[in-house]
């Protein structure tokens, strides 16, 4: 496939690293912010397919219970049931 000169520095590439990694989801940020072509469009398709690829493949998501999910999240961001209050219809002690 021959590429415009402006969507060469575009081109997809396999992702089998940390360092491909960001690089590929640089390359996605920087398709999201601009006004696509529809060359560019079917780009971050692609680049969008193999980054979620590599992220499902290197940092798999436990099918832990949505319960146990929200403790573990709110833990990381240091945050309270109290702190859900209006967000979310807790009942009491769900947590």
């Amino acid at each position: 496939m021959s590429l415009k000169p402006s969507l060469a520095e575009y081109q997809p590439q396999s992702i089998t690293t940390e360092a491909d990694n960001e690089r590929a989801f640089a390359v996605v940020e920087k398709l999201i912010v601009k006004d696509r072509s529809l060359e560019e469009d079917a780009l971050l398709d692609l680049w969008v397919l193999l980054v979620e690829q590599f992220e499902e493949e290197h940092y798999p998501i436990s099918n832990a219970a949505p319960q146990k999910m929200l403790q573990f999240l709110m833990e990381q961001c240091d945050l309270r049931q109290v702190n859900l209050v209006g967000i979310a219809r807790l009942q009491r002690n769900y947590l």
